[in-house]
């Protein structure tokens, strides 16, 4: 017999639906991230914003498929192509963890429909833990 698991957590006195994959939420500078590594990346685009590498972080940025479907982008920014030129490319990025078919099916669609290419990225616990460990927006329980 499977052990019982709750569909619904409490934290801090409010109930939120457990993660679909098990990540925990982590809050820095006061948004809440879905998961560590996804707070672990933002983290990493805020130290790459103080050398002047990426501009414009934005978060959880919707894109429309079509009337019904919608795709949320963990990150939207703008990473400095050029130095010399001062050239700025728009990235879309998406933390994943693991790739649902849904994931995969509206990536496509948005990549054909907006023309935009979606950049993925993985990151391992350690990596995370260390990102998130030495800064100091990171709110601890």
């Amino acid at each position: 017999m499977k052990p019982f698991r709750p569909c619904m957590i409490v934290l801090d006195g409010q109930v939120t639906k457990r993660s679909k994959f098990g990540a925990k939420p982590v809050t820095i500078d006061g948004q809440r991230f879905a998961s560590k590594a996804e707070g672990a990346y933002y983290v990493f685009l805020k130290m790459e914003e103080r050398k002047g590498l990426v501009r414009m972080i934005r978060t959880q940025v919707k894109y429309q498929i079509s009337k019904r479907v919608s795709y949320i982008a963990d990150f939207v920014y703008e990473r400095q192509r050029d130095a010399s030129q001062w050239t700025w490319t728009k990235i879309v990025a998406d933390v994943k963890g693991f790739r649902t078919p849904e994931y995969k099916l509206k990536k496509t669609l948005l990549e054909d429909l907006h023309g935009l290419v979606i950049e993925e990225v993985q990151m391992k616990a350690s990596t995370a833990n260390n990102l998130l460990a030495g800064y100091e927006g990171v709110a601890r329980p």
